[in-house]
């Protein structure tokens, strides 16, 4: 998923794009493995339960998956800042718990910064650099202050915390 989004504005010169980035590709391919290495190896030796059911693994990648997809096309087409940065978090931390969220929303950060620093879009090495640290610290927000949240105003609240940060961030 990651390459057809990266690959989507030079599909009439692929052969052509790819040959001149070849070295690009394959060491996006290569993080891209890796951290999918490091994710079976976290919940191998961290929570073995997840890897017995198919399903889990499923959930698991369609929500970094779709994470990935709307971060990349808020990102692209909208702005860099625009992004639903603790999207992850939140999704992981519902559908499975705390701690795999923690982890999870430090691989999507990771991915994110890996797609930015190779796609062709005009976000300077600065937003990059930035955006990366607004991914990480507002997942990890939205996970530690989702753990108190018991009512639909109190995720609102969470929702303007997660929001001083990044704005920090922006601003600086």
């Amino acid at each position: 998923i990651v390459g057809i989004l990266l690959l989507w504005n030079s599909f009439g010169n692929f052969s052509q794009t790819f040959r001149e980035n070849r070295a690009n590709y394959l060491y996006i391919m290569f993080c891209t493995l890796l951290l999918v290495w490091i994710l079976y190896f976290y919940f191998f030796f961290e929570n073995r339960r997840m890897l017995t059911d198919g399903k889990n693994i499923a959930l698991v990648f369609s929500v970094l998956d779709f994470s990935i997809v709307v971060s990349f096309l808020f990102g692209n087409y909208l702005h860099i800042y625009a992004r639903p940065v603790a999207l992850c978090a939140l999704l992981m931390f519902i559908l499975v718990g705390r701690r795999e969220a923690v982890f999870v929303n430090m691989v999507c950060a990771i991915l994110l910064f890996i797609v930015d620093a190779f796609s062709d879009n005009a976000a300077t090495a600065n937003s990059v650099y930035s955006s990366f640290i607004i991914a990480f610290t507002a997942g990890m927000i939205a996970i530690f202050f989702g753990n108190k949240a018991k009512t639909r105003f109190q995720i609102v609240g969470i929702g303007l915390i997660i929001v001083i940060p990044v704005d920090v961030i922006i601003f600086l």
